[in-house]
């Protein structure tokens, strides 16, 4: 019984990776609990208040000498707009989850750019 229920897993699992969907089921299963990469955007939940985060956003910003394009914020969304010297669009979108918890969701380019998304939201966590 046992074996057979090996077997099945095994079996499973290996259709998975022949239909290009075990990487989209491991990768959901690793993004869970932490930061997301998903089409192009960084999404990260931050025990902080979406006032906190929005500053921290801001300063962040700052830190890296980009120019506050967008500012907006209002007490369930908030939302800051930047750009590199090279034109690569910089989106930082806040939604309130709770008091003290707030879901960030950063872009960097129209296709995303995975290494200076990463450094963006690095910055914000310093600045919290």
């Amino acid at each position: 019984m046992f074996k057979r229920l090996i077997l099945a897993v095994l079996l499973i699992v290996s259709s998975l990776q022949l239909y290009g969907c075990f990487a989209l089921l491991a990768g959901a299963a690793v993004g869970a609990g932490g930061v997301i990469w998903v089409t192009g955007k960084l999404q990260q939940d931050l025990n902080a208040s979406l006032d906190r985060v929005h500053k921290a956003a801001l300063a962040a910003l700052k830190k890296q000498d980009l120019p506050i394009i967008v500012d907006r914020k209002d007490k369930l969304t908030g939302k800051v707009e930047s750009q590199y010297a090279d034109g690569k669009h910089v989106w930082i979108d806040l939604d309130y989850l709770t008091k003290s918890t707030t879901k960030i969701t950063i872009r960097v380019g129209t296709l995303g750019d995975e290494r200076r998304s990463r450094e963006i939201l690095d910055e914000i966590i310093r600045h919290l």
